[in-house]
């Protein structure tokens, strides 16, 4: 069998299947792999309380928490645990306010090209550390429900095969150029230009 040195992954809707689910099942394969040395790094971009309600580390010994790592908040937040097995910030990724400015303004420009050009309404969550969040299901309560669930598409169908994804990619893009400042971006036909 081989040996990992190292396991990347999800949290909400992969490790567990939403953020208010128990930690139990999960548990048990990474307190094995921990003790085995194997270093686990949770990648999520949830916050701290929603990775088994802000008690993970109680699944696992000092010594295993050596292994564990958590990359949170889509990389604004990267947590470790120290020898006594106390959690502690690695770093801190969050734009300075020069940076959050630029990126709310190229998502509100994404907003208004969406509703012009293809009638499709979203929403802005402009609260996040590091990134907007361009919400395409504005009229659906969807409580738990974090991932898209059968007929949620709600009549831009014809638009969904590059909508959520050219979204999340052009968000992401638009961060790192701000980050950068060496990557440009274009869309809706516009000039291309240095953000």
């Amino acid at each position: 069998m081989k040996k990992y040195k190292a396991i990347f992954f999800d949290w909400d809707g992969t490790a567990v299947v939403s953020r208010k689910a128990s930690a139990d099942q999960v548990a048990k394969p990474m307190k094995r792999l921990l003790a085995e040395g194997v270093k686990l790094a949770i990648i999520s971009g949830t916050t701290m309380e929603n990775i088994a309600g802000g008690r993970l580390h109680e699944y696992f010994t000092p010594e295993e928490r050596r292994n564990l790592f958590l990359g949170l908040g889509r990389g604004a937040y990267n947590y470790s645990f120290d020898e006594k097995g106390q959690l502690f910030l690695l770093e801190e990724k969050i734009p300075v306010k020069e940076e959050i400015l630029k990126i709310h303004d190229i998502c509100y420009e994404i907003h208004r090209l969406l509703l012009q050009t293809y009638e499709i309404p979203t929403d802005i969550v402009f609260s996040r550390p590091n990134y907007c969040k361009i919400d395409l299901m504005v009229g659906n309560q969807r409580g738990d429900a974090l991932f898209l669930q059968e007929g949620e598409a709600f009549g831009w169908k014809k638009y969904e095969k590059w909508a959520i994804l050219s979204l999340y990619v052009l968000v992401f893009v638009c961060t790192a150029a701000v980050h950068t400042g060496k990557v440009r971006e274009e869309y809706g036909g516009r000039e291309t230009r240095n953000v």
